[in-house]
Formats: structure tokens, sequence, C-alpha cells
């Protein structure tokens, strides 16, 4: 979302977000292509629209082609399923634990007898089970013993440190099956276990963008005063989101994410500069730190 306190955009709705706010907002919508791996698209929203339509209006302005809606836990509802259905979007949407569409029977077993299929995935094997629902839907169960050791101690040191919860080792054999897990129902066919966890893995690199588009860009918050004016702002944030973005994919490529963030290079770039001596521009005096830092990139700024 995208607060506001200008009472001349029309754009600016009362609206409900994520953090509760039922201030006047806009909501930002981005469309994040899998194969370029960056947001190619955006598109703003009065804040009290948060419904499909305004997807499928989207798409259709976009003319995209194989598009998948991957949505968040607080998404799932029999009403939103069939709003998809009826928009003929395909969807990967996980459910949140207690979801009675999720049958946790075959976990009980010892071992990994309930499940069907394993894959690994970033050096982590996991495992899957799955089932056909009707209509074209399947619900994929999957499970990271990874994460399932974390979500155990965490458990454990409540039980602990618990002040007003009455937990026992009671609560903890009846939730072991659940932790570590976490299931999706989409409507893709002709798909593995794997691609399915790939597309929701994917929903990281949209919730890296928003966080870059609030924290560093600080684009949260707007003071323009009418739409017009609003557009403008928006379309330079979306440049800068996108150069952003393509800076975090050099770092990557390079293998200097581990020594430098996105900030510290905008940093070392932000004091290379040109000085005009009779008549003739020349580059400045730079750190030996920046020109490594320019060599690993193999940046050529002269």
């Amino acid at each position: 979302a995208i607060h506001s306190k200008s009472e001349q955009m029309s754009i600016n709705q009362r609206g409900y977000n994520a953090q509760g706010s039922f201030d006047p907002q806009a909501n930002l919508l981005l469309l994040f292509s899998q194969s370029r791996h960056e947001p190619v698209y955006y598109r703003v929203l009065p804040g009290n629209i948060r419904d499909v339509k305004s997807v499928q209006l989207t798409l259709k302005e976009m003319k995209t082609v194989d598009t998948v809606f991957v949505a968040d836990k607080g998404f799932y509802s029999e009403s939103n399923i069939e709003e998809l259905e009826q928009a003929h979007l395909q969807y990967v949407i996980p459910l949140k634990r207690n979801s009675s569409l999720i049958d946790y029977e075959p976990l009980k077993k010892g071992g990994k007898k309930g499940f069907n299929h394993f894959f690994k995935f970033q050096d982590r094997f996991i495992f899957c089970a799955f089932r056909q629902l009707g209509d074209g839907k399947t619900l994929y169960t999957f499970l990271d013993d990874y994460l399932r050791l974390e979500e155990e101690r965490a458990f454990l040191n409540r039980m602990e440190t618990q002040k007003e919860e009455k937990l026992t080792i009671v609560d903890f054999h009846e939730r072991i099956h659940m932790l570590g897990t976490f299931s999706i129902i989409t409507n893709l066919k002709e798909k593995q276990p794997q691609d399915i966890y790939k597309l929701y893995k994917a929903r990281m690199e949209v919730e890296t963008a928003f966080d870059a588009f609030k924290n560093t860009l600080e684009a949260d918050r707007s003071y323009m005063h009418n739409d017009q004016s609003f557009e403008g702002w928006m379309f330079i944030n979306y440049l800068a989101l996108l150069a952003y973005w393509r800076i975090l994919k050099v770092l990557i490529e390079k293998e200097l994410l581990a020594k430098f963030s996105i900030n510290d290079l905008i940093m070392h770039l932000s004091y290379i500069r040109k000085v005009r001596i009779n008549d003739c521009w020349h580059l400045a005096e730079i750190t030996d730190k920046t020109k490594r830092l320019l060599t690993k990139l193999e940046c050529h700024i002269t």
C-alpha cells in the first residue's frame, strides 16, 4: 500500500492492508517475470480495490500468456478460488495449516511413508505428498526437514518459557506431524511437485521487490497532491525499483552479495566524480576499495 493524505487524488481511498491500516491509500500491483527475474509491469489501484477482477484486467492489458497468480496464505477462500476459476486464471495458493482441505493422516505414519515424492531444492531435500481434489485442482503438501527442526525447537522453547500459554508435551506430539510442512492448492496441470514448489518460492522475489520499494526507496508514502503528479512520481519509483533489481542481479551473478549490499554499492558509486580542468573532463580520485569493487563487477566508468 502507498499512503497519502492528499484529498485531491481520486486513487487515494480508504482501504485495508496487511498492516491493519484503514488510512487513505493506493494499492501497488506488480507483475514479475520468471525468466528475467525482475518486475516488468506495475499498476496502481485505488485503496478500496483488492479483488481478483483487478488481476484479470491487468492480464488483459498485458496480453500475457502462461501467467500464474501466486498468493499468500491469507488469500484462500472458496469464493476467491471460484473467482479465479471463472476468470480462467492459473493459480498457486498456499493454505493455512488448519485448513480442512489438508489430510494429515498419511503424514502421521512413521518415517516418511506418508510422502510419495521427493526432490532437491537449494541443497535441501523436500518431501511431498499430493492428491487430486477434483475439478482439475491438486493439493500438494511439502515437508522441509530443516524447517521442521527449527519449528520443533521454537515450539519447545515456547513450552519452556511460557507464561500464559499452558503447552504440554501432549500438544507437541499432537502437532509434530504439521511442523515443517506447508500445503498448496493449484489448478496447474502437467507439473511436477518441484515445479509447483519453485513457483511458490519465486514469490520471495516479489516480496523482496516490495521490501525494497518500502524500505530502500521509501516509496510507501507519497506527498504528491494530484493524480497526474502521483503517476509521474510512481513511474520514477518503478524505474528506481528496476535499477535496484538489476544491481541485485549483478551482485548475485558476481557472487558479491555476501560482502556488499545494494546500498553499499550505491554509496561507492556515489563517490565517483568528474571534474572539469582547462575545459576537459577528468575522472576524480577514487579509493582503492572502490576500484577493486568496479573490477570485480567488470564495470568500466571511463
